[in-house]
């Protein structure tokens, strides 16, 4: 591939690249979408077009495109920078039918660049790392050949541009070279994101506002409505245990938890308080306790409709590592659950740490919890958590009967469970409805449902039999990563259970769906395993990329000053632990170290010696190398000079050729000398080619010869 058609496919790869970033945001709908590669191929084509559109026409279209934009972004746009971005990026299609001059491949650059930072504000999904990755190696090979075409353009003079022009540029050693200054660039550009202090995320809110809110998970439960969720595979969170390599079995993210039930529906009536914290500082929500494991989760919340945090049960602390506000403003509910103000709604990914100690009690405890406090004080106190809805009477008659002659409100639970457990089957199919009571529907028809339907069951019999409890409606366990050790939870992880009173103990959960239910132990697969993968990255850009804060950088930092510490005192310590060995090796009381050190200092000299022998070009020394670059440079620096008397002078930025021809252009005659001797001088320092004595003397000659043309000018 030649050099003109490689740097043609470099530009529209890289124009293609920067559209591309933006019509991977959600804000960029299809009809630009297509309407912005139609104008890319309409721009390819156009090379070869026998006639070529006006330059007015360009003027008035461009023209008409800006006032568009403004008027879009005044009276129709959500957001102003909206109207600008789609200025840019026609603007960008535009100027690709107007590539004439250098200034207008600049100017090019310039837009495809603006575009891709224009996206990396629109979104914050990992498809900006591949649309990054892809300008960044499209726009380096354009810089690239760029260059190189300017060049040969400039040499057409001398008799080498079609050489160059026509030369098979893309081979092995042009993409290689390329790769590796795109890898050196994003590189350069991790170091600088990394060490640059993080404030915050940015404060661009349209990424966040365009993503669509998660509307399965509502604070109100109606039976028949967890079946619908629990068929969307859309994630919800992705939670990380402290310290975990391996799955736990029987998690439950709780959510929030509802007291009242009106025979349809579940709901929370009970008061809620709100606290104001300052930014950083964990929110302690509950009394340490040390009867339990500590388990700290670091929880990715995705843009929800309701404004309730998952937990683990019994939480103790929360703990916000980014700030959404200056102060932190938590509900409180006296069900035992949190969640942020309405005044500020989940729109943005939502990253927080939990600290839990879920309780883990013997069933000899729990029933002496009831033995103990079985009391009309503590069913008085728990009153709105016994409240039944009417016409319970026959579900009220199955529960005593399930409950036989057990007294013991723990014994009465394990024989409500197993009765649904070895009664009722679990499906996602819509129970069917021959009463106006859909409870009954579910234990005295059908006897088939989905975990609403089991949890109100066994809350409703309970708190016939004077138990109290309430439902609870959160998430199962998920999906577990191997690759990031975290759970991936989605919507079809939706769940609901209940929690038990126990006197002295607090709240337990108790599970009546049946565990069949709960696909999660299932044999890998390589889709499986690829889908993991590919979570997992997208995990990593979220929590590495998206959300890196100070905090990550302070603790990165001390990390690395922590294992520089380390390597130090190793390398401290490294000859005495060699001369241990080396004395227990050769049997001797004392190892003369000082002669050993000089020895293996010379052996290191003389490999290098030897190294640079070998590496040294045939028939030639460094010192006469040295010499022949110092002479040619000699000869250039004397060509300067008798230039310097036509008042000529060589810019800071310009090279030896660009020099030779602008000097040839004052001075037409003096054009075969002045080649002359620029030639040799690159050829000598450059392509580190030896100089023949002949070379130096014709060099010489040629200055003379200029000489006598400069003082007969």
């Amino acid at each position: 591939m030649n050099l003109r058609l490689a740097f043609r496919l470099s530009t529209f790869l890289m124009a293609a690249a920067g559209h591309l970033a933006l019509i991977l945001t959600p804000e960029i709908p299809w009809p630009h979408a297509l309407l912005l590669f139609a104008l890319l191929l309409a721009a390819w084509l156009a090379e070869t077009a026998p006639f070529r559109l006006p330059v007015s026409f360009w003027n008035w279209s461009l023209s008409l495109l800006l006032v568009g934009c403004l008027v879009y972004g005044v009276w129709f746009a959500e957001f102003f920078f909206k109207a600008g971005i789609y200025f840019v990026a026609y603007l960008a299609a535009a100027r690709l039918f107007q590539r004439h001059a250098p200034r207008d491949y600049w100017l090019l650059f310039l837009l495809t660049l603006m575009e891709l930072c224009g996206a990396s504000i629109l979104t914050i999904n990992l498809s900006f790392l591949g649309s990054l990755l892809l300008y960044l190696a499209a726009a380096v090979v354009t810089l690239i050949l760029f260059n190189l075409l300017g060049e040969a353009e400039r040499a057409e003079a001398h008799g080498q541009a079609r050489r160059l022009l026509e030369r098979p540029w893309i081979n092995r050693a042009f993409l290689l070279s390329s790769t590796g200054l795109t890898l050196g660039l994003f590189a350069a550009t991790l170091a600088i994101f990394f060490l640059i202090p993080r404030v915050s995320r940015t404060f661009f809110l349209w990424s966040t506002r365009a993503h669509p809110r998660l509307s399965g998970f509502s604070e109100t439960v109606s039976l028949g409505e967890v079946g619908k969720i629990k068929l969307d595979p859309t994630p919800v969170m992705r939670v990380k245990i402290r310290g975990d390599s391996e799955p736990r079995e029987g998690l439950l993210w709780r959510g929030n938890a509802m007291d009242y039930y009106d025979g349809y529906s579940w709901r929370d009536t009970l008061p809620y308080t709100v606290s104001y914290y300052p930014y950083g500082t964990t929110v302690q929500v509950r009394p340490a306790s040390p009867l339990a494991e500590q388990v700290v989760q670091e929880i990715y919340l995705e843009p929800t409709e309701s404004a309730v945090l998952f937990t683990l049960d019994r939480a103790e602390g929360l703990f916000f590592p980014r700030p959404f506000t200056f102060t932190i403003a938590l509900l409180t509910h006296e069900n035992d659950y949190y969640s942020l103000p309405l005044a500020t709604p989940i729109y943005d990914r939502l990253l927080y740490h939990v600290y839990s100690r879920p309780p883990n009690y013997s069933a000899e405890k729990l029933r002496q919890a009831w033995e103990i406090n079985n009391t009309q004080a503590v069913r008085d106190f728990y009153a709105p958590d016994l409240q039944l809805p009417p016409g319970s009477e026959r579900i009220a008659a199955l529960a005593r009967e399930v409950a036989g002659k057990r007294s013991n409100p723990y014994d009465q639970v394990i024989a409500l469970l197993r009765f649904l457990e070895e009664n009722f089957s679990y499906s996602l199919d819509r129970v069917q409805t021959i009463s106006e009571n859909p409870l009954e529907d579910f234990l005295f028809g059908d006897r088939r449902g989905h975990c609403e339907y089991y949890a109100s069951a066994l809350a409703i019999m309970l708190r016939s039999l004077g138990v109290p409890c309430r439902m609870i409606a959160g998430f199962q366990r998920g999906a577990w990563n191997s690759f990031e050790h975290y759970y991936l939870v989605r919507q079809s992880d939706a769940h609901t259970w209940v929690e038990v009173f126990f006197p002295g103990l607090g709240w337990l959960p108790f599970d009546p769906t049946p565990s069949s239910s709960i696909t999660y132990a299932q044999v890998p697969t390589l889709w499986t395993l690829l889908t993991d993968r590919v979570d997992a990255l997208r995990y990593r850009w979220d929590r590495f990329v998206v959300d890196y804060s100070l905090l990550d950088q302070i603790r990165a930092f001390q990390r690395v000053q922590s294992r520089s510490f380390q390597v130090s005192n190793r390398l401290l310590h490294l000859p005495g632990r060699v001369a241990l060995v080396l004395r227990a090796w050769l049997g001797l009381r004392r190892l003369p170290f000082f002669p050993i050190l000089a020895a293996a200092a010379a052996l290191l000299l003389l490999y290098w010696a030897r190294a640079r022998f070998r590496s040294r070009p045939a028939g030639k020394s460094p010192l006469s190398r040295s010499r022949e670059v110092q002479a040619a440079l000699a000869l250039y620096r004397r060509l300067l000079r008798l230039l310097k008397r036509l008042k000529l002078k060589r810019g800071e930025t310009e090279t030896a050729l660009e020099f030779a021809d602008r000097a040839a252009a004052r001075l037409p005659a003096a054009q075969g000398p002045v080649l002359a001797v620029t030639e040799l001088y690159h050829r000598v320092r450059f392509g580190e080619r030896p100089m023949a004595p002949s070379e130096r003397a014709r060099a010489e000659a040629a200055l003379r010869q200029l000489k006598k043309m400069i003082a007969g000018a």
